[in-house]
């Protein structure tokens, strides 16, 4: 992938607030008394807005992704709110941790930038590295999605539900799901995949 390219989009600080869908997720499924023997990965961290709500929750989370730049501001943003997570360089295709080492796994708006074959690989490695009944969650733009395209300012691509029924293949439990927003009167729309895995 193209480390410059995510070092340039992190500059600007990302998401300034965790994943809806991600708090949502992780509310309901981990009660606050197993939350700090919760080992959570977040596969593809970006700046770190999830990261620090997984750590304000009491969660032992571990984030990696590819940009030095977002790794420094997911270790800065969690310094500033005197958090705690581990931070790694890692490719999504190729996790530095050994077999069966999580909980749970969130990997949101990574899957989409990478494109199918790194996706792949991705979806892999999570399964190699949650735990047997580990969760995870997915979020990634659909081919209804207004961000997809070369032409639009996102390049993202999107899935086919198709794709992501191969794409989720190995697991105990797959959930595949939409969570869409609209603007402009339902003119356009952010048409994402939420995915859950179940090892």
């Amino acid at each position: 992938m193209n480390t410059r390219l995510w070092d340039i989009w992190n500059t600007g600080g990302g998401p300034q607030y965790p994943h809806a869908k991600v708090i949502q997720f992780c509310m309901r499924n981990y009660p606050p008394a197993v939350r700090s023997a919760t080992r959570v990965l977040d596969l593809g961290c970006g700046s770190g807005v999830n990261t620090r709500f997984l750590a304000e929750q009491g969660f032992d989370c571990v984030a990696t992704d590819i940009s030095l730049v977002g790794l420094a501001n997911t270790q800065a943003l969690l310094a500033r709110h005197g958090l705690r997570a581990s931070c790694a360089v890692a490719e999504i295709s190729a996790q530095p941790f050994a077999d069966a080492s999580f909980d749970c796994a969130i990997t949101i708006g990574v899957l989409d930038s990478a494109g199918p074959a790194a996706a792949r690989k991705a979806v892999s490695e999570l399964r190699r590295t949650l735990k047997l009944g580990g969760r995870a969650i997915c979020v990634f733009a659909s081919d209804a999605d207004m961000r997809v395209g070369a032409a639009t300012a996102y390049g993202l691509y999107g899935y086919r539900h198709d794709e992501v029924v191969e794409l989720t293949t190995g697991f105990a439990e797959v959930a595949i799901d939409r969570y869409i927003t609209t603007y402009d009167s339902g003119r356009r729309q952010h048409n994402d995949f939420l995915v859950t895995l179940t090892r």
